[in-house]
C-alpha cells in the first residue's frame, strides 16, 4: 500500500524518462489526490494525455483504471489515513489535445473557422511541442523538440556547479539540484537554497542559460513552421504550458506575436476536464 508522505532519499523527475510517465501514472494521480485530501470511496472519471498515447496509452489505462487503496498524512491532524478510490479512464489523448479543446470549445479563446489554422507551442518540462490545428480541433501536424523547462533548470544547476566564488567553495562537491533552481524561479528570488550560508543568486546563470536554451529551440520551431508552409497560413500563434510563464520567455513569445492564454500551465488540464464531461454526457 503506497504511503505518499514516507521519507524520500531520492526523487524521480518524470520529464527525464518518458517511460516513467506511464509506469508511475497511477502514483502521480494518487499523490495529487493525497494533496487534495479526497474523501474515501470517491469515484473519479478522468481523461489523461501523453506524448505518445499509441505506445503508452494501453499501459497507462491498465495501471490507472480500477479501485485503489492508498495512505497519506491528513493535512490537519498529521495522522495516517487510508483511502479507497475508484478511477475510470474516459480517454487518453495526445499531449496538448486538451489545450486545443479548451481554447476552441471551452473558453473559446480563439475564434477559428474549420478552414483556418493555428499554431500552438506547448513548453512543458521535457519538450517543446508544436501542434498545427484547425477550427474543428483536428490536428494537422505535430513536431516535438526535446528539452523543455526541465532542461533549462539542469543547465542552470550545472552552471552553478562550476562556480568558484567564496560561497560555492563551501559546497564545491555538491551537485546543485534542478528542483531548487526551479523553486528559486517560481518564487521570483532567483536564489538557490534557503539559508544565508549557501544561498546563491543565479540571475546571471539564468540569463546566460536562457539565451542558449531559447535560441536553439525557437530556431527549430521556426524551421518547422516555415518548412511546412504553416506560418503564412496561420491565423494565430498561441502558447501554453508551464514554461510559457518563465521570466523573459513570456516577453519573447509576446514579441513574436503569440497569444498567451491565462493560467497557461492549467490549459491542458482544463481541456481534459471538458473532454471528460463530454464523454460522460455532462
Amino acid at each position: 500500500m503506497p504511503n505518499w508522505d514516507a521519507p524520500q532519499t531520492d526523487h524521480t523527475l518524470l520529464h527525464e524518462d518518458k517511460a516513467k510517465k506511464a509506469e508511475l501514472a497511477l502514483e502521480s494521480i494518487l499523490a495529487d489526490l493525497s494533496v487534495l485530501n479526497i474523501p474515501s470511496g470517491m469515484k473519479l472519471s478522468i481523461s489523461l494525455s501523453n506524448h505518445n498515447p499509441e505506445r503508452w496509452g494501453q499501459e497507462i489505462k491498465r495501471r490507472v483504471e480500477g479501485t485503489h487503496t492508498f495512505e497519506h498524512l491528513h493535512p490537519v491532524t498529521r495522522s495516517i489515513v487510508t483511502k479507497t478510490v475508484e478511477i475510470i479512464v474516459t480517454g487518453i489523448y495526445p499531449e496538448g489535445f486538451g489545450s486545443i479543446a479548451h481554447c476552441l470549445f471551452g473558453e473559446a479563446s480563439l475564434v477559428l473557422d474549420p478552414s483556418e489554422l493555428a499554431i500552438a507551442l506547448d513548453i512543458g518540462s521535457s519538450t517543446w511541442l508544436i501542434t498545427v490545428f484547425n477550427g474543428s480541433g483536428a490536428v494537422i501536424d505535430r513536431h516535438l523538440i526535446e528539452g523543455g523547462a526541465g532542461e533549462l533548470h539542469s543547465m542552470i544547476a550545472e552552471a552553478l556547479d562550476k562556480r568558484n566564488d567564496r560561497v560555492s567553495l563551501l559546497s564545491k562537491d555538491v551537485k546543485h539540484s534542478p528542483s531548487l533552481v526551479n523553486q528559486g524561479i517560481i518564487e521570483g528570488t532567483f536564489t538557490y537554497g534557503g539559508n544565508h550560508l549557501t544561498g546563491k543568486k543565479f540571475e546571471t546563470e539564468y540569463s546566460q542559460c536562457l539565451d542558449q536554451w531559447w535560441s536553439t529551440r525557437i530556431e527549430k520551431f521556426a524551421n518547422f513552421v516555415t518548412a511546412g508552409n504553416y506560418l503564412d497560413r496561420a491565423k494565430y500563434l498561441v502558447a501554453w504550458g508551464g514554461g510559457v510563464s518563465l521570466p523573459v520567455v513570456d516577453q519573447n513569445l509576446a514579441g513574436l506575436g503569440f497569444v498567451i492564454l491565462n493560467n497557461p500551465q492549467f490549459i491542458n488540464a482544463l481541456g481534459l476536464k471538458l473532454l471528460t464531461q463530454i464523454s460522460l454526457g455532462a
